[in-house]
């Protein structure tokens, strides 16, 4: 309710709410991880739907990346300067964009505990480590990242296939595409589909 929380806080605060949820669900019913991951996620992205991407900053934003897209402007060094920055809602319609996923999609990248789906966002659209960092300085904020968490990160990210990312994303979209249809499945279901 309150309208100074910046959106990116508000979402992040929703990310770490809902890893707690996901630990307490766990701890009753370890049996049913899986199911719980997916259903936290769920509800995440429905609460993040509800409530946006719809800040005024969100759509001057999105006005100007759609701007610099339309005239051939927007590529990989736009992003990284928009990463370093520190545009956050810049940032965002600027990785949507260009690696073709719904805005909510590159949102949640940038918000979540773990740098997994920027890691996977990025390698899928081939950017350079440069780019995959800033993001992830970017991401933490006035937190930082500590050494040791950005070597781990470059070392995932050279072991990320290319191919590999792209099979996530189009297994997040076959998920996303029955979950919009209300053929909501088990994650076991989607992959045979």
């Amino acid at each position: 309710m309150r309208k100074d929380i910046p959106r990116h806080q508000f979402l992040q605060l929703i990310a770490r709410a809902t890893v707690e949820v996901q630990k307490r669900l766990a701890a009753v019913a370890p049996a049913a991880r899986n199911e719980i991951h997916h259903a936290v996620a769920d509800a995440a992205g429905a609460i993040q739907a509800k409530f946006g991407p719809g800040s005024k900053e969100y759509f001057a934003a999105k006005r100007r990346v759609m701007e610099l897209a339309r005239f051939g402007e927007l590529n990989e060094s736009k992003l990284l300067a928009l990463a370093k920055a520190r545009q956050f809602d810049d940032a965002t319609v600027a990785l949507s964009l260009l690696c073709k996923v719904p805005a909510d999609v590159a949102e949640r990248a940038l918000i979540d505990d773990t740098a997994e789906m920027v890691l996977i966002l990025s390698k899928a659209a081939g950017f350079a480590w440069q780019t995959v960092q800033s993001l992830l300085v970017m991401r933490a904020g006035s937190n930082g990242v500590a050494q040791h968490d950005m070597e781990a990160a470059m070392d995932k990210y050279r072991r990320l296939t290319a191919t590999a990312a792209q099979t996530v994303l189009e297994f997040y979209e076959t998920r996303r595409q029955l979950s919009k249809s209300g053929n909501a499945s088990t994650p076991s279901t989607a992959a045979r589909q």
